[in-house]
C-alpha cells in the first residue's frame, strides 16, 4: 500500500508533536508498505532517529521533503507586530506624562484597536494557511507515486489543508486527519477565534474520509460536532527508543520521584503531591532528606515553585532541557514517574504519549489530576494498566489515599523491596506504535475496532 504522510514536524528534538507520524511511518515501513513524507524543511534536513527512516532518505524516489514555507506574509506580521510594539517606547517624556498609566492603556487597547487587529489577525491566518499550502504544493507537484491512503498530524492547521488538496488532486486516496489537539478549543480560545476555528475544523471533517483523535472522549466530542466518521487511535511507545539505554542505576538510599516534559503554569499542578509529603514529613514518617524530585524541561522554575511546601531538606535536580534519549534514561533511573493533568470543561480527555513512555521505562506511575471535571478516562487505562496511582482533586478520599500511597512507595524503598506493580501486558500492548501504525491501516480498509479496549 502506498501512504502519504504530512506532517510538519519530524524529528523526535522537534517535540512531542512529531513523536506519533514519526513512528507511525517507521512502523508502517516495517510492515512493507510504502511511505512518502512532507514535513517543515527546518526537521526534514535533521539527522533520522533509526535506519528504517534513513534508509527513506536515500531512496528519493520514496521520500519528498518540501518546506511548509510562507512568502513575504510572515515578515509583514513580524513589522507589523515590531511597530505596534516599539511605538510606545520611542513616545517623548513629557507626553508619557500628560496621562496616566492607565489612560496609555485604554488608548493603546481601544475598542476600535483591537477590533482592527482581531481582523487582520483572521484574514492573515487564512491567508497564511492558503499561502503555505500553494508553497508546499509546488513542491509535491510530482510524487514518486499516487497514494493510496493520505494521514494528515495537526497541528498546524496548514498540514490538514494541505491534505485537502492532495485528497483532491488524488481522489481515490483515503484521507484519515489525524488530531493530536483540537483546532478549535472553547477552554483557550476567545470566542471569536473558537467560532473562527471551530468552521474550519468542521470543514475537516466534511472533506476527510476519516478523522482521529487521541481519546474516546475527543471522539465523542468531535462527532457532537460533525465528525461522521471519527476514531480513536491513541499515542503510545516504542519499545525501540529504549534499546540503547544503559541498565537502570537507582539511588539506594532515596526514593527517587521524576518528571520530564512540559508543566503548564495555572494547569499543570503537583502541589496535591507535594503537599501529601509535606504532611507525611510532618508526622514524622518520612525523612525529607531520604528524597530526591528530578525535572527535566522547560519549566524546572514552575517545578521547584510547587514544590516548596517540601523545605530545603529535599532534593530537587533540575536538568533543563534534554535530550529525549537523556530523560528516557532518567525514567529508568528512577524509582516513581510522575504525571500532571488538568481537567477542566473544554479540556477533558487529555491523553498524552507521555504515558507510553512512562510504561515502557518499567516504573510506576504517580498521576496528579486536578481540575473541576473527572479524568474519567485516564483513570480507567491507568488502572487497566495496573501501573500506578492516580490522584483526583474532584474526589475527597483521593487525598488520604495519596498519602498512603507515598508512604507505602517510600517504606518499600527504604527496606530495599520492589515498589507495587502489576502490570498488564496485553492491555499494554495495544498502545505499541507498531499497533497503532496498524490501526491507521484499519480505518482506512473499514476494520471496526474488536470491542472497547477502555
Amino acid at each position: 500500500m502506498n501512504i502519504l504522510i504530512v506532517a510538519k514536524f519530524w524529528d523526535a528534538s522537534a517535540g512531542i508533536a512529531a513523536l506519533r507520524p514519526m513512528k507511525v511511518a517507521k512502523y508502517l515501513l516495517r510492515a512493507g508498505h510504502r511511505v512518502a513524507v512532507i514535513c517543515g524543511k527546518e526537521y526534514a534536513e535533521l539527522p533520522e532517529p533509526c535506519a528504517d527512516l534513513a534508509a527513506l532518505r536515500t531512496q528519493k524516489n520514496y521520500l519528498e521533503l518540501p518546506a511548509f514555507t510562507y512568502s513575504g506574509l510572515i515578515d509583514k506580521e513580524n513589522r507589523i507586530y515590531l511597530r505596534r510594539n516599539a511605538a510606545p517606547k520611542s513616545a517623548a517624556p513629557q507626553a508619557a506624562s500628560a496621562s496616566s498609566p492607565a489612560e496609555q492603556e485604554e488608548k493603546k487597547q481601544s475598542a476600535l484597536n483591537r477590533l482592527k487587529w482581531r481582523v487582520y489577525k483572521t484574514t492573515y491566518n487564512t491567508l497564511k494557511i492558503n499561502d503555505t499550502v500553494r508553497c508546499s504544493l509546488r513542491a509535491v507537484k510530482n510524487l514518486p507515486w499516487e497514494p493510496d491512503v493520505i494521514l494528515s498530524s495537526y497541528a498546524p492547521e496548514e498540514v490538514h489543508f494541505l491534505a485537502a488538496r492532495l485528497k483532491k488532486k488524488y481522489p481515490h486516496a483515503y484521507w484519515i486527519a489525524d488530531f493530536r489537539d483540537p483546532m478549535a478549543n472553547v477552554a483557550i480560545h476567545k470566542p471569536h477565534e473558537y467560532r473562527y476555528r471551530l468552521k474550519r475544523q468542521q470543514r475537516i471533517f466534511r472533506l476527510a474520509d476519516a478523522v482521529s483523535v487521541v481519546s474516546k472522549t475527543w471522539r465523542n466530542e468531535f462527532r457532537d460536532l460533525g465528525a461522521k466518521n471519527a476514531h480513536t487511535v491513541y499515542s503510545g511507545f516504542d519499545k525501540e527508543d529504549f534499546t540503547a539505554l544503559t541498565a537502570p542505576q537507582t539511588a539506594p538510599d532515596k526514593l527517587v520521584l521524576t518528571y520530564t516534559g512540559s508543566l503548564y503554569p495555572g494547569l499543570s499542578d503537583l502541589r496535591p503531591l507535594f503537599t501529601a509529603f509535606g504532611e507525611l514529613i510532618r508526622e514524622g514518617k518520612v525523612d525529607p532528606a531520604k528524597l530526591r524530585f528530578v525535572y527535566a524541561g522547560k519549566h524546572g522554575a514552575e517545578f521547584k515553585k510547587q514544590a516548596q511546601e517540601l523545605g530545603a531538606d529535599a532534593e530537587i535536580v533540575d536538568h533543563g532541557f534534554v535530550d529525549r534519549s537523556v530523560s528516557l534514561q532518567m525514567l529508568c533511573d528512577s524509582d516513581l514517574l510522575l504525571h500532571a493533568l488538568f481537567c477542566f470543561p473544554g479540556m477533558r480527555g487529555i491523553i498524552t504519549g507521555k504515558l507510553g513512555e512512562y510504561w515502557e521505562a518499567g516504573k510506576p506511575i504517580v498521576a496528579v489530576i486536578t481540575g473541576s471535571e473527572r479524568a474519567d478516562e485516564f483513570i480507567r487505562i491507568l488502572r487497566k494498566s495496573g501501573t500506578g496511582f492516580a490522584y483526583d482533586s474532584t474526589d475527597d478520599s483521593s487525598f488520604a489515599a495519596l498519602k498512603a500511597y507515598l508512604l507505602d512507595a517510600y517504606e518499600r524503598k527504604l527496606r530495599g523491596e520492589p515498589l507495587a506493580y502489576e502490570r498488564n501486558e496485553t492491555f499494554i500492548g495495544y498502545f505499541d506504535y507498531a499497533s497503532i501504525a496498524r490501526r491507521f491501516l484499519e480505518i482506512a480498509d473499514g476494520v471496526a475496532p474488536k470491542g472497547e479496549i477502555v
